[in-house]
């Protein structure tokens, strides 16, 4: 079975798939100038049929744009999946193709046919539709251990990591701009992540300063983009550790969001640190080994100067490559790139992916590369380059990759794609079979045709 399935709207006749059908339609028809269909007017809809072997969770991924009047979209569309509602007039807002994800639980589908309807359900334009993609992979659970046979000795610094950017904004119905992740912080380690980029916000309850996380400080007091709190994230890697003894989790910590009480922050960070202290961490100023580390969360401090949480870490803001600032609490050289906005209007992509690829040329023992591969296109669509950069490592046999590339954070790390060697392929495997000469994927490989999310 084919883990991700395409109905093709860039054509006059769409093709269903193994899986996937759209069996009725109405008041939608093919668009030729622009290569897809739309739906035209108000009660419009797609209907499609989604037929599974067992129960189980999908995602549903619809590439969406909408025609505007004066610049400005009208056309809210109800997405339910049999009968239930898992999009309320949702507006895809803008005149340019991109991918919405709608993660769908299991609990709302059952074995043999289940029907999806995307409706128009009112407004005064039209939203267009260039594919409809069902994603029937599951979370990956089968490299909870990669790292214990690893060599004791090894300092992390020499060990190609695979993490994830914002790793607790995780939303795991929608796509949306402010959410990085499908998978909960267990899945994510389960499936071979070990660098947790974690954002925190400052709250204050009884009197107590408390922390849960984030994505940057939108919201304020609201709760928008506000995710799990701070000590349940630190419960669940906890719970990995003691369960997979020989791993270690990196963890990087930022305030996003000081609410108002950045003026008391002494008492903050004191709170900080005493929740901290409650569970099995390691601040070190010289880059540890995996023998020292494991069964701990080794801490990278972005938060203050200090060794306070972990080895502090500053750099320039969106960075196309540099060194970070010098500091006695670190005592070894940290590359980044974090080129995260003013991409290029056209060729984003690439220009991310040369970014990336270039600072693999800064690895050297010794020196942490800190690599971060997602950016956003005029400031609120994603750039992810996963597919681009498989098709990198997969232009050459293993011995010809690069041997050691340093720590690198995804966003949908686990997005998988087809190639014509090795089936379907997710850069966490990637990354983590290149620590054993990438055994299993040693011959060149292709990647099929794809669109990044």
């Amino acid at each position: 079975m084919t883990l991700k399935q395409t109905i093709d709207f860039s054509t006059p006749n769409p093709i269903q798939t193994d899986n996937y059908s759209l069996p009725l339609y109405q008041g939608c028809d093919f668009n030729a100038p622009f290569a897809c269909w739309s739906i035209n007017y108000v009660g419009g809809f797609f209907k499609f049929n989604l037929s599974l072997a067992q129960q189980q969770g999908v995602n549903l991924i619809f590439q969406l744009c909408s025609a505007t009047s004066n610049g400005a979209s009208n056309c809210p569309i109800d997405i339910t999946v049999n009968g239930q509602t898992i999009a309320r007039a949702f507006d895809p807002h803008i005149a340019t193709f991109y991918d919405m994800v709608w993660s769908v639980p299991a609990s709302m589908l059952r074995a043999g046919d289940n029907e999806v309807i995307l409706k128009l359900v009112g407004g005064s334009t039209k939203v267009f539709m260039r594919y409809a993609i069902v994603d029937l992979g599951l979370a990956p659970s089968d490299l909870n251990n990669w790292m214990q046979g690893l060599p004791d000795a090894t300092p992390l610094s020499e060990i190609n990591i695979p993490g994830s950017h914002d790793a607790a904004a995780i939303n795991t119905t929608v796509h949306t701009p402010y959410a990085c992740h499908r998978f909960s912080i267990t899945q994510q380690l389960q499936g071979g992540v070990r660098l947790l980029d974690v954002r925190l916000k400052v709250k204050k309850e009884n009197g107590v300063y408390v922390f849960a996380t984030c994505h940057g400080d939108i919201g304020g007091s609201s709760g928008l983009n506000e995710y799990q709190s701070f000590p349940s994230l630190l419960d669940e890697c906890r719970s990995f550790l003691t369960a997979n003894t020989g791993e270690t989790v990196l963890m990087s910590l930022k305030v996003d969001d000081w609410s108002t009480y950045r003026s008391d922050s002494q008492n903050v960070l004191s709170a900080l640190s005493s929740l901290l202290g409650r569970y099995p961490t390691l601040a070190s100023a010289s880059i540890p080994t995996l023998g020292a580390s494991r069964g701990k969360m080794v801490l990278l401090n972005r938060i203050t100067s200090d060794l306070a949480f972990g080895f502090p870490m500053s750099w320039p803001d969106s960075t196309e490559g540099d060194y970070a600032t010098q500091s006695p609490y670190r005592q070894f050289p940290l590359y980044v790139q974090d080129k995260y906005n003013g991409l290029p209007y056209w060729g984003s992509e690439s220009y991310k992916l040369n970014l990336v690829t270039a600072a693999f040329g800064r690895k050297v023992p010794g020196t942490v590369v800190l690599n971060f591969a997602s950016a956003t296109w005029i400031g609120i669509i994603g750039v992810y380059i996963m597919g681009e950069l498989l098709r990198y490592f997969g232009a050459k046999p293993s011995v010809q990759r690069p041997a050691t590339f340093g720590w690198i954070l995804f966003d949908y790390q686990f997005e998988s794609y087809q190639t014509d060697t090795y089936g379907w392929l997710n850069i966490a495997r990637l990354v983590v079979a290149s620590n054993r000469n990438y055994a299993g994927y040693e011959n060149p490989f292709n990647v099929l045709g794809h669109d990044e999310l």
